[in-house]
């Protein structure tokens, strides 16, 4: 729940004016002129800036010209995630952009999507497993978003998974928070707490932390 306003309880005063707001936009304008068109609407800022950050993303943008494209729920998720906003909400916002600004027709119905719908079943499995708690799976799910492997390639997702699989006590994930701390890559930049995530690794077994210290 962001500002008291949830999708499910969300009003259809509400969408109207938030679809308002996007009235015959072409995503050519700044990033700023829209975030200015839905002040004067009311919009909460958390929506101000999630719908921001969408229209600022060169992958975003690209998908609005790609109807079918595959990875477009996963920018979505991934974009909102960043912005602390839950997938079905940032996908809502995504929506209600669509049809205000007359990209979708009005009668475009809005459904909960399944993060990386449309992927290989093997990625669908190791998700499913990531998202149950497996930590093997979040340690893979964390490497796949990382290359781009079967994903849409986003650092962040990539360091979300291994910060949960090295919290549980994998000890190749701990290596990777390492190296993500250190390089800055999806992580802020940290020397010291990349060092702490190496010695935890060193000491849980990985060989490659090991080697860091001799």
């Amino acid at each position: 729940m962001h500002d008291g306003i949830c999708r499910s309880e969300d009003t259809p005063e509400y969408r109207e004016r938030r679809r308002r707001a996007f009235e015959g936009l072409t995503f050519s304008e700044s990033a700023e002129s829209i975030g200015a068109l839905m002040r004067e609407q009311g919009l909460a800022d958390w929506e101000i800036e999630a719908a921001t950050a969408m229209v600022s993303s060169p992958d975003f943008m690209r998908s609005i010209n790609e109807p079918n494209d595959v990875n477009r729920s996963v920018i979505i998720t991934s974009l909102g995630r960043r912005h602390g906003i839950p997938p079905d909400i940032a996908y809502g916002l995504y929506v209600d952009m669509m049809v205000g600004s007359g990209i979708e027709d009005e009668c475009w119905e809005f459904e909960c999507f399944v993060d990386l719908n449309d992927v290989d079943d093997d990625v669908r499995e190791s998700l499913r497993r990531a998202e149950d708690g497996d930590a093997e799976a979040q340690y893979e799910m964390g490497l796949r978003y990382r290359r781009g492997d079967g994903v849409f390639e986003d650092d962040y997702e990539s360091a979300r998974w291994l910060l949960q699989a090295a919290e549980q006590g994998h000890a190749d994930a701990m290596y990777e928070v390492g190296i993500a701390y250190d390089s800055g890559i999806g992580l802020p930049m940290d020397a010291d707490i990349a060092d702490e995530w190496f010695r935890k690794a060193a000491d849980a077994g990985c060989k490659r932390a090991k080697e860091l210290f001799g």
